[in-house]
């Protein structure tokens, strides 16, 4: 057999040679290299993609096959510098153990995108533009710069019914945005303010507290209808004007405090929203006097008065 040998430079550990067959190796006092591959030589079978190890003598070599394909090793296997692949590598039962401030490439020696412990007690995954969470090849939860999001809108909940968060921590001047600002919550120092929308609250009562301030809306001219959003005090600010209360449909538990600050000429009207719905059996209810003051609630029938200040006829 002509010998094929690669090279006999020093291999970490001792002298070892490493040689090439094109195909498979065979073992004994006839087999591939005998009475040449010393002990711990390796050969290559160039046909099957395969690295052996010669476990016994010079005389007999047994063959050992150490790796297959190039990156399957049955035992351990220690590097020192740098390592890259171009095809596959696949684990079995063993593990990958890197040292700490040393990377795992995921875009070539160098890249940006890299796997590693730079700190004890950490793990970083670092990306050049973002990084996303996949399951099943479909990506799930997308991290940019200053940005955790879903990948597709509405498309990731945070908790379930059954696994909930225990606590949300909002930062100063935070903002809760839903459906791209139709309606916001707002924080600015010992205030939360909504903005875009109306606050449901399904009927009950404070058990802790209670809310201390009203909005107060200005009307210097006639007022087709109140807006819901405006439900509060009503400060009627121009004398001889109408104002028209929405309609009582869909609106139960809405009130108006209507207060006359102008001087007297002839009165504020407060109208109901249509002939066919009334304010306590009447269409209209008109101020006698500066500062009368009148306050109505829809029912599920129409307007009622709860209570008043001076003459309403």
């Amino acid at each position: 057999m002509a010998f094929d040998l690669l090279n006999t430079s020093k291999i970490e550990g001792g002298l070892r040679r490493v040689w090439r067959n094109a195909g498979s190796l065979t073992d004994g006092a006839s087999g591939t290299y005998a009475g040449s591959a010393d002990p711990g030589d390796i050969c290559i079978d160039t046909t099957n993609k395969m690295i052996y190890v010669n476990t016994n003598t010079a005389a007999s070599p047994t063959w050992s096959q150490v790796v297959t394909g190039g990156v399957a090793f049955s035992g351990d296997l220690t590097i020192t510098g740098d390592i890259t692949l171009t095809g596959d590598i696949a684990l079995g039962t063993e593990d990958v153990s890197v040292a700490q401030g040393h990377m795992v490439y995921l875009d070539g020696q160098n890249g940006s995108e890299y796997l590693t412990s730079d700190a004890v007690g950490y793990a970083t995954l670092n990306a050049t533009t973002g990084i996303r969470l996949a399951l099943g090849g479909t990506a799930e939860v997308s991290l940019v710069a200053n940005n955790l999001s879903p990948t597709t809108s509405d498309g990731c909940a945070l908790g379930s019914g059954t696994l909930m968060w225990s606590d949300l921590f909002i930062a100063s001047a935070g903002v809760l945005n839903f459906n791209n600002s139709d309606v916001t919550i707002t924080h600015s120092s010992n205030t939360l303010t909504l903005a875009g929308g109306n606050l449901a609250v399904a009927a009950g009562q404070f058990v802790s507290g209670a809310p201390v301030k009203e909005l107060i809306t200005a009307k210097t001219a006639d007022t087709p209808a109140l807006l819901v959003a405006e439900s509060g005090v009503i400060d009627a600010q121009t004398d001889d004007i109408y104002l028209y209360l929405p309609t009582y449909v869909g609106n139960t538990g809405l009130i108006y405090h209507i207060k006359t600050t102008a001087s007297f000429s002839a009165g504020v009207s407060v109208w109901s929203y249509s002939a066919s719905e009334l304010i306590d059996g009447a269409n209209s209810k008109t101020s006698g006097a500066q500062y009368d003051a009148l306050r109505v609630i829809a029912h599920s029938q129409g307007w009622h008065i709860l209570d008043k200040i001076g003459t309403w006829s």
